[in-house]
């Protein structure tokens, strides 16, 4: 069931994170990239990576209608597996994650929604399981998994993973280089958020 749904996709494919890789590309950034893009000095030459390229590897293009939600709700997801409503502004996704693995769900399409609501946040939105906490928006919108499914994650996730690339070594370039110098071994420990993976994809 969650095949079928608009992440479904990635469920079968393995893509480690290789963050000395994409380190290796940002120290080679191109300052005056475009406003949805971000350019590199690599081999000589610059490269581009675009919002295209993302969904052309992603494969999360805008469908060309857009489904209207449903009026019609259920009782609310959230208040249905982990009680009252007013926590969900301060519910953190690492406390998401405990939870997660002590629900007993009442049917094949809840486990479905809360899997897809915490997937988007980690693997998709790149979100920090121990620092944020969970988009409550999301719950609401996965009660119509159709609607869900048809919201624009291309551009959504897109934008989130240009914001992280294009500010990952803000303040940090100095700190590199003085680590290397004193450490020939050191080993990069940056985290990036957003889909990433798709960009080390691209990586030339």
């Amino acid at each position: 069931m969650f095949k079928k749904t608009v992440f479904g996709r990635f469920v079968d494919i393995e893509l480690g994170f290789n963050i000395p890789l994409i380190h290796h590309m940002l120290l080679r950034e191109v300052k005056k990239s475009g406003v949805d893009s971000i350019s590199f000095f690599f081999r000589g030459k610059v490269v581009t990576f675009s919002k295209d390229d993302f969904l052309l590897i992603t494969g999360l293009w805008r469908f060309p209608t857009q489904v209207v939600r449903s009026e019609k709700s259920s009782q609310e997801l959230f208040t249905r597996y982990f009680g009252n409503r007013s926590i969900l502004d301060a519910f953190h996704l690492n406390l998401l994650e405990e939870e997660y693995k002590k629900l007993v769900f009442e049917n094949d399409n809840d486990a479905v929604k809360i899997t897809l609501v915490y997937y988007t946040e980690v693997a998709m939105i790149g979100k920090n399981k121990q620092k944020n906490v969970v988009d409550g928006t999301l719950f609401d919108d996965v009660e119509d998994i159709d609607y869900y499914n048809n919201l624009d994650w291309g551009t959504i996730i897109w934008q989130r993973t240009l914001d992280a690339l294009k500010t990952a070594l803000d303040d940090k370039v100095g700190l590199y280089k003085e680590s290397v110098r004193g450490n020939k071994n050191y080993v990069v420990k940056d985290s990036l958020h957003g889909f990433s993976q798709a960009f080390q994809v691209d990586v030339p």
